[in-house]
């Protein structure tokens, strides 16, 4: 919301869209790209995104978080529940009339005693996952995806199960 300045959310982003929409997504985000489940998403308290007209408004909704955030003092028991809610809203467009909306966008949240992110110091945070929660792996391009595929690493971590791999230009297709 604007006017409000929210620091130190830490939260991870995934789109809904599906990959033969991937073209215009890509030019925004970059080709590559990791695929959950749904239901993956779901069970680490990812939620979809609330949008809002990036056109500041007098909306019932706007209002309702900007009170709630604003009257609320930083030690105050409701300051942090309404910052974790605003982590999960999104202007619908930008001053370049972006239409964000298309993103459908879903995010996960870190939270106090989070268990879904591992918090490696004050500035980095990790989202641990297996390689069976892994359904498809989009790479740029061939030669990425060949090089990806020789790196031991990679090779180790989905030796026991292996997602769809794929390459940008193969999105179309579905």
């Amino acid at each position: 919301l604007r006017g409000l300045k929210l620091k130190k959310l830490v939260r991870l982003c995934f789109t809904e869209i599906r990959m033969s929409q991937a073209h215009d997504h890509a030019n925004k985000y970059g080709k590559m790209g990791i695929g959950f489940a749904r239901d993956f998403i779901i069970d680490r308290d990812g939620r979809p995104v609330i949008y809002i007209p990036f056109e500041p408004r007098d909306g019932l909704l706007e209002n309702s978080l900007r009170s709630i955030y604003k009257n609320s003092d930083t030690n105050d028991e409701i300051h942090q529940p309404s910052k974790n809610i605003l982590a999960f809203i999104k202007r619908m467009g930008d001053e370049r009339n972006e239409d964000n909306f298309e993103d459908m966008e879903w995010r996960i949240v870190y939270g106090e005693n989070d268990l879904n992110f591992v918090k490696e110091n004050a500035n980095i945070y990790r989202f641990p996952f297996k390689a069976s929660d892994v359904k498809v792996v989009i790479f740029p391009d061939k030669e990425t995806k060949l090089l990806a595929l020789k790196n031991e690493d990679l090779k180790g971590f989905f030796a026991a199960f292996s997602p769809s791999i794929i390459i940008f230009e193969d999105c179309a297709s579905f």
